[in-house]
Protein backbone atom coordinates (compact mmCIF):
# COMPACT_ATOMS: atom_id res chain seq x y z
CA UNK A 1 0.00 0.00 0.00
CA UNK A 2 2.79 2.47 0.86
CA UNK A 3 4.64 1.39 -2.37
CA UNK A 4 1.38 2.47 -4.53
CA UNK A 5 0.91 5.06 -2.24
CA UNK A 6 4.32 6.30 -3.25
CA UNK A 7 4.46 5.84 -6.76
CA UNK A 8 0.81 7.66 -6.98
CA UNK A 9 2.80 10.59 -5.13
CA UNK A 10 6.08 10.36 -7.82
CA UNK A 11 3.84 10.14 -10.68
CA UNK A 12 1.85 13.68 -9.51
CA UNK A 13 5.34 15.24 -8.96
CA UNK A 14 6.47 14.40 -12.29
CA UNK A 15 3.29 15.51 -13.98
CA UNK A 16 3.61 18.61 -12.21
CA UNK A 17 7.17 19.00 -13.40
CA UNK A 18 6.23 18.44 -17.25
CA UNK A 19 3.21 20.77 -17.20
CA UNK A 20 5.68 23.56 -15.63
CA UNK A 21 8.45 22.73 -17.96
CA UNK A 22 5.45 22.46 -21.07
CA UNK A 23 4.63 26.42 -19.99
CA UNK A 24 7.83 27.32 -19.57
CA UNK A 25 8.33 25.87 -23.36
CA UNK A 26 5.29 27.87 -24.41
CA UNK A 27 5.74 31.09 -22.45
CA UNK A 28 9.52 30.90 -24.24
CA UNK A 29 8.23 30.15 -27.79
CA UNK A 30 5.92 33.05 -27.54
CA UNK A 31 8.96 35.29 -26.41
CA UNK A 32 10.84 34.41 -29.41
CA UNK A 33 7.82 34.45 -31.89
CA UNK A 34 7.53 38.34 -30.66
CA UNK A 35 11.38 38.78 -31.33
CA UNK A 36 11.71 37.97 -34.22
CA UNK A 37 8.50 40.17 -35.83
CA UNK A 38 10.35 42.87 -38.09
CA UNK A 39 9.48 46.89 -38.80
CA UNK A 40 10.69 49.40 -40.77
CA UNK A 41 10.57 53.11 -40.08
CA UNK A 42 9.30 55.67 -42.99
CA UNK A 43 12.80 56.36 -43.02
CA UNK A 44 14.12 53.01 -43.24
CA UNK A 45 12.12 52.46 -45.92
CA UNK A 46 13.02 55.70 -47.97
CA UNK A 47 16.60 55.11 -47.73
CA UNK A 48 18.48 54.83 -50.79
CA UNK A 49 19.15 50.71 -51.73
CA UNK A 50 22.17 50.19 -50.34
CA UNK A 51 23.52 46.30 -49.28
CA UNK A 52 20.83 44.81 -47.27
CA UNK A 53 18.99 47.69 -45.67
CA UNK A 54 15.24 48.43 -45.82
CA UNK A 55 15.20 50.24 -48.73
CA UNK A 56 17.48 47.57 -50.88
CA UNK A 57 14.33 45.18 -49.59
CA UNK A 58 11.63 46.96 -50.98
CA UNK A 59 13.06 47.37 -54.41
CA UNK A 60 13.93 43.98 -54.80
CA UNK A 61 10.43 42.49 -53.67
CA UNK A 62 8.22 45.51 -54.13
CA UNK A 63 6.34 44.29 -57.50
CA UNK A 64 6.60 40.60 -56.13
CA UNK A 65 4.18 42.26 -53.29
CA UNK A 66 2.41 45.46 -54.74
CA UNK A 67 2.28 43.63 -58.71
CA UNK A 68 -0.81 46.72 -58.97
CA UNK A 69 1.21 49.38 -56.56
CA UNK A 70 0.58 50.35 -53.01
CA UNK A 71 -2.20 51.89 -52.55
CA UNK A 72 -3.21 53.87 -48.93
CA UNK A 73 -6.90 55.82 -48.29
CA UNK A 74 -9.93 54.80 -49.60
CA UNK A 75 -11.86 55.11 -52.41
CA UNK A 76 -11.15 58.86 -54.12
CA UNK A 77 -9.22 59.90 -51.47
CA UNK A 78 -5.84 57.70 -52.12
CA UNK A 79 -1.69 57.53 -52.91
CA UNK A 80 -0.56 54.92 -54.78
CA UNK A 81 2.48 54.36 -55.61
CA UNK A 82 3.35 52.13 -58.71
CA UNK A 83 6.88 51.37 -58.30
CA UNK A 84 9.47 51.11 -55.32
CA UNK A 85 11.90 54.23 -56.52
CA UNK A 86 8.61 56.40 -56.16
CA UNK A 87 8.30 55.57 -52.76
CA UNK A 88 12.36 55.87 -52.39
CA UNK A 89 12.16 59.36 -53.67
CA UNK A 90 9.10 60.45 -51.77
CA UNK A 91 9.75 58.44 -48.25
CA UNK A 92 10.16 60.22 -45.89
CA UNK A 93 7.80 63.13 -46.72
CA UNK A 94 7.71 64.61 -42.58
CA UNK A 95 4.48 67.50 -42.75
CA UNK A 96 1.75 68.29 -40.25
CA UNK A 97 -0.58 64.88 -40.28
CA UNK A 98 -3.66 65.54 -42.68
CA UNK A 99 -6.45 64.68 -44.85
CA UNK A 100 -6.13 63.89 -48.58
CA UNK A 101 -8.02 66.22 -50.32
CA UNK A 102 -7.09 64.42 -54.25
CA UNK A 103 -6.09 61.25 -55.36
CA UNK A 104 -2.24 60.99 -55.97
CA UNK A 105 -0.19 58.74 -58.02
CA UNK A 106 4.05 59.07 -57.61
CA UNK A 107 3.80 61.75 -55.14
CA UNK A 108 7.09 63.96 -54.98
CA UNK A 109 7.66 65.26 -51.31
CA UNK A 110 6.72 68.73 -52.57
CA UNK A 111 3.23 66.94 -53.27
CA UNK A 112 2.30 66.45 -50.01
CA UNK A 113 4.45 66.92 -47.00
CA UNK A 114 2.64 64.52 -44.42
CA UNK A 115 3.84 62.45 -41.34
CA UNK A 116 0.57 60.72 -41.10
CA UNK A 117 0.73 60.00 -44.92
CA UNK A 118 4.35 58.28 -44.39
CA UNK A 119 3.22 56.51 -41.58
CA UNK A 120 0.59 55.01 -43.17
CA UNK A 121 2.81 53.90 -45.54
CA UNK A 122 5.35 52.19 -43.66
CA UNK A 123 3.17 50.51 -41.78
CA UNK A 124 1.17 49.15 -44.84
CA UNK A 125 4.87 47.85 -46.13
CA UNK A 126 5.38 46.38 -43.25
CA UNK A 127 2.11 44.36 -42.67
CA UNK A 128 2.25 43.18 -46.24
CA UNK A 129 5.94 42.01 -46.69
CA UNK A 130 4.90 40.08 -43.33
CA UNK A 131 2.15 38.75 -44.24
CA UNK A 132 4.07 37.46 -48.28
CA UNK A 133 7.00 37.04 -47.93
CA UNK A 134 7.61 34.13 -45.33
CA UNK A 135 11.27 35.25 -45.04
CA UNK A 136 10.72 38.98 -43.82
CA UNK A 137 9.96 37.88 -40.75
CA UNK A 138 10.66 34.28 -39.25
CA UNK A 139 7.89 34.33 -36.98
CA UNK A 140 4.68 32.31 -37.43
CA UNK A 141 2.36 35.83 -35.56
CA UNK A 142 1.59 37.96 -38.02
CA UNK A 143 1.97 41.52 -37.50
CA UNK A 144 -1.63 42.28 -38.13
CA UNK A 145 -3.18 40.18 -35.78
CA UNK A 146 -0.91 41.82 -32.77
CA UNK A 147 -3.15 43.51 -30.23
CA UNK A 148 -2.35 47.37 -28.85
CA UNK A 149 -0.93 46.72 -25.53
CA UNK A 150 -1.86 49.38 -23.78
CA UNK A 151 -3.25 53.68 -23.77
CA UNK A 152 -6.37 54.51 -25.36
CA UNK A 153 -6.62 52.15 -28.25
CA UNK A 154 -6.01 49.21 -26.20
CA UNK A 155 -7.33 45.51 -27.55
CA UNK A 156 -6.79 46.82 -31.13
CA UNK A 157 -4.66 44.97 -33.58
CA UNK A 158 -2.81 46.52 -35.84
CA UNK A 159 -5.00 45.64 -38.95
CA UNK A 160 -7.43 47.51 -37.76
CA UNK A 161 -5.61 50.48 -36.75
CA UNK A 162 -4.30 50.51 -40.27
CA UNK A 163 -8.22 50.55 -41.26
CA UNK A 164 -8.81 53.45 -39.25
CA UNK A 165 -5.80 55.21 -40.33
CA UNK A 166 -6.99 54.85 -43.82
CA UNK A 167 -10.15 55.64 -43.19
CA UNK A 168 -9.48 58.99 -41.57
CA UNK A 169 -6.80 59.92 -44.29
CA UNK A 170 -9.51 59.61 -46.92
CA UNK A 171 -11.67 62.03 -44.26
CA UNK A 172 -14.09 59.58 -43.42
CA UNK A 173 -15.61 59.41 -40.11
CA UNK A 174 -13.83 57.39 -37.31
CA UNK A 175 -13.83 56.92 -33.36
CA UNK A 176 -10.22 58.32 -33.58
CA UNK A 177 -8.60 61.49 -34.12
CA UNK A 178 -5.28 62.15 -36.77
CA UNK A 179 -3.04 62.62 -34.01
CA UNK A 180 -4.12 59.41 -31.95
CA UNK A 181 -3.64 57.19 -34.85
CA UNK A 182 -0.37 58.59 -35.97
CA UNK A 183 0.95 58.26 -32.42
CA UNK A 184 -0.38 54.47 -33.11
CA UNK A 185 1.37 53.90 -36.44
CA UNK A 186 4.38 55.53 -35.04
CA UNK A 187 5.41 53.55 -32.42
CA UNK A 188 4.43 50.25 -33.91
CA UNK A 189 6.51 50.98 -37.20
CA UNK A 190 9.09 51.31 -34.15
CA UNK A 191 8.29 48.20 -32.11
CA UNK A 192 10.30 45.90 -34.05
CA UNK A 193 13.61 47.57 -35.47
CA UNK A 194 15.31 45.05 -37.68
CA UNK A 195 13.44 42.25 -35.91
CA UNK A 196 14.43 43.09 -32.34
CA UNK A 197 12.09 44.13 -29.66
CA UNK A 198 12.53 47.76 -29.73
CA UNK A 199 9.27 48.92 -28.10
CA UNK A 200 6.03 47.23 -25.73
CA UNK A 201 3.32 48.59 -27.57
CA UNK A 202 2.43 45.34 -29.12
CA UNK A 203 1.49 41.90 -27.75
CA UNK A 204 0.41 38.62 -28.53
CA UNK A 205 -2.42 38.60 -26.33
CA UNK A 206 -4.33 40.30 -24.16
CA UNK A 207 -6.22 38.88 -21.07
CA UNK A 208 -10.02 37.69 -21.66
CA UNK A 209 -11.73 40.55 -19.49
CA UNK A 210 -9.01 43.20 -20.63
CA UNK A 211 -9.67 42.68 -24.28
CA UNK A 212 -13.91 42.64 -24.15
CA UNK A 213 -13.35 45.71 -21.57
CA UNK A 214 -11.43 47.64 -24.08
CA UNK A 215 -13.80 46.88 -26.49
CA UNK A 216 -16.57 47.73 -25.17
CA UNK A 217 -15.21 51.11 -24.12
CA UNK A 218 -14.39 51.93 -27.91
CA UNK A 219 -17.51 50.76 -28.68
CA UNK A 220 -19.39 53.56 -26.42
CA UNK A 221 -17.02 56.43 -28.02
Amino acid sequence: MKKLIFLLSLSMVCLFVNAQSVSRQVQNEREINRAVLRTHTIAAWGAAPQGYNAGAYLHKHFKRVFPDGLSVGIDDKTVVFTNAKALTNYLPAQGRARVLNEALTDPQKRDMRNTFLCQIIALKLNISFDEKIESYSASNIDLADMYISGGDLIGLTVAEILEESNKVLAGIDSRFGIIQLNEALTKINENYLNGEITGNYLTETLEGSTLSDAKRSMLRR
